[in-house]
């Protein structure tokens, strides 16, 4: 039912204006509460695929390289088509909120890449650990916020 049917819309009084944007805010509300599982999805399979490719990638060595990291862009691009195809609205503040997470990801990622290069640090699996945990926090952390938004 149209809210403005037995109204004129030229004649809106004071509490009638109010009652409508509160229909509208109520809208606006119901339209984005669903609006972030895309990118706490999107921002869980970047966490796992990362971490896990780096402890893959380590125990791995040079000449098995391509299995996890083929397994983690095939990860990759599948987050990344869910997240287009199916997040067609986001909660406000999400550009802040994605910048930062996948900032945060992207560092730990490329410090992640370049330490457990082979010969970097030997057999240190506590620090491969310790990298592919950082990965998982944050990415964790960054899902957590979005679906605290």
């Amino acid at each position: 039912m149209d809210p403005l049917q037995d109204h004129d819309p030229l004649d809106l009084d004071a509490v009638r204006a109010r009652e409508l944007l509160a229909q509208a805010d109520q809208t606006e509300a119901t339209a984005r509460a669903g609006a972030s599982w895309t990118a706490i999805a999107l921002l869980m399979v970047i966490g796992a695929g990362s971490s896990t490719a780096l402890v893959g990638t380590w125990l791995a060595g040079a000449d098995l390289l391509g299995l996890p990291m083929s397994l983690f862009f095939v990860w990759m691009a599948i987050g990344f088509v869910i997240h287009y195809r199916f997040g067609n609205s986001v909660k406000r503040g999400f550009s802040r909120r994605w910048l930062v997470s996948i900032g945060l990801w992207a560092a730990t990622w490329m410090l992640g890449v370049f330490v457990t290069a082979p010969g970097a640090i030997g057999d240190n699996i506590w620090v491969v650990g310790a990298l592919a945990l950082a990965l998982t926090a944050v990415t964790a952390v960054g899902a957590w916020r979005e679906a605290s938004a």
